[in-house]
């Protein structure tokens, strides 16, 4: 089982995600969050497998959240959402750290593939 925790500031893109998950039964949504003070509210009392991310994201950015989760968490994978599909956001977010990249846009086709690929199942 994977546990998935969302980060999105769009209420509907996180209940689209989860709407998309239902047909995994091995990747649970375990929490969602609309930005990085949530979001670190959230990991304090859930433990989770794989962390979800949007890049524009109120306060910090996801960019900078993913830099703290690598230097806090740096077994954690993540996966960035965002509907940026410019070469230098997915660039920027694997060489900050992250697992993996998908755009919104993708995100009903290729969601669930990606996430087992991420967590290896």
């Amino acid at each position: 089982m994977t546990r998935l925790i969302i980060v999105d500031d769009q209420p509907l893109v996180r209940e689209i995600v989860r709407e998309i998950l239902r047909d995994a039964p091995e990747i649970v949504v375990v929490g969602e969050a609309g930005d990085g003070e949530e979001m670190m509210a959230v990991l304090a009392r859930q433990a989770c497998d794989l962390l979800l991310l949007d890049i524009s994201l109120p306060g910090r950015s996801g960019f900078e959240l993913l830099r703290f989760l690598r230097a806090n968490l740096p077994g954690m994978p993540v996966l960035m959402l965002s509907t940026h599909s410019d070469d230098h956001y997915i660039t920027r977010a694997l060489t900050e750290g992250a697992a993996g990249y998908l755009q919104k846009r993708h995100a009903a086709d290729r969601l669930v593939d990606t996430i087992r690929n991420i967590a290896g199942e």
